[in-house]
């Protein structure tokens, strides 16, 4: 969230109300949006803890009751998976170098991957369930 930008949407003391709502401009949870405004001197300490109480009795504390929209993906990822498929790099062949589960890598790439099943084999997240015993990268198009 660019300072220039909250700063210039968000007033001083804002309520939660109107976190809640303008949340949706940034794509970002209302506790974050809530500690970007807290960062940036919007709110007092005292407004903060707060803010965060009433978002954490609402239920915003574990999650966002009102859902949040689609995760923003990354351009460079998709570059990354493309180049790798022709050199045979399996996913868990990466995640391994990296020093991490496949399930961790998956969560860290939003689903730009595939997901590695047991015994080398991913799945190809194809309509009908086959599975590529190549182990690629399956790239979104």
């Amino acid at each position: 969230m660019p300072a220039a930008s909250v700063l210039g949407h968000m007033p001083a003391g804002a309520r939660v109300d109107q976190t809640i709502e303008d949340k949706t401009n940034w794509k970002v949870s209302a506790m974050a949006l809530t500690y970007r405004i807290h960062d940036l001197g919007l709110l007092t300490d005292w407004q903060y803890r707060s803010a965060c109480a009433e978002l954490s009795t609402r239920g915003y504390r574990t999650g966002e009751p009102a859902g949040m929209r689609k995760r923003e993906t990354s351009q460079v990822l998709v570059k990354v998976f493309r180049a790798l498929k022709p050199k045979g790099m399996r996913a868990s062949d990466v995640a391994q170098q990296l020093g991490i589960t496949i399930s961790e890598m998956s969560n860290l790439l939003f689903g730009q991957m595939i997901t590695a099943l047991e015994g080398g084999a991913e799945s190809t997240g194809s309509p009908k369930g086959s599975r590529a015993r190549g182990g690629l990268y399956a790239v979104p198009s």
